[in-house]
């Protein structure tokens, strides 16, 4: 992909799209590009390149960003503005390497590759609400092993986590 004057490079997952500006995450960089005339209007680029550090599982909740490092030393979970690039809030050693983040009522859910614990993470205001190790011995899978049931009233919802064994069944925080 051509991106203003680099000629070409890897974009790590999926683009996006935010209004007008797609956001993507390449070669440990988040871009902000204006989605009708391809110019960079923010880059994002604190980020270690060659230690996977900059390569994140991300989505748009509410209109921002929501990234958890997919790779790399740093466990990060952080919010970003995708208008301006600047940072909301951010986690660094609270994350982990996530495959895929689920939310429900404000909370960020995911399973982190390498440890295997489920964590749970308030949107509004970055904290850890817990990191549950699993009851088996198996470790929760971090490839997909988790669905959200909503709750049909406002009682909280259902989180469905499977191990590489066993299949549970936690409260939602909300």
């Amino acid at each position: 992909m051509k991106i203003g004057e680099i000629s070409y490079t890897h974009v790590n997952a999926r683009q996006i799209l935010f209004d007008d500006i797609i956001v993507l995450n390449s070669n440990a960089t988040f871009y902000g590009i204006d989605k009708n005339t391809g110019a960079i209007k923010w880059l994002k680029d604190e980020f270690g390149l060659f230690n996977g550090d900059g390569i994140f599982t991300s989505e748009n909740y509410n209109n921002e960003i929501i990234a958890v490092n997919y790779v790399g030393p740093i466990a990060r979970v952080i919010k970003i503005n995708p208008k301006t690039g600047k940072t909301i809030w951010e986690k660094i050693k609270e994350g982990g390497q996530a495959e895929s983040i689920h939310f429900y009522r404000d909370i960020l859910y995911f399973v982190d590759r390498g440890s295997g614990f489920l964590n749970a993470f308030d949107l509004n205001t970055g904290e850890r609400l817990w990191k549950i190790q699993s009851p088996d011995e198996e470790v929760f899978s971090g490839y997909g092993g988790i669905a959200i049931i909503p709750s049909q009233d406002n009682n909280c919802g259902k989180l469905i986590v499977s191990t590489f064994v066993n299949t549970y069944c936690f409260k939602t925080e909300r």
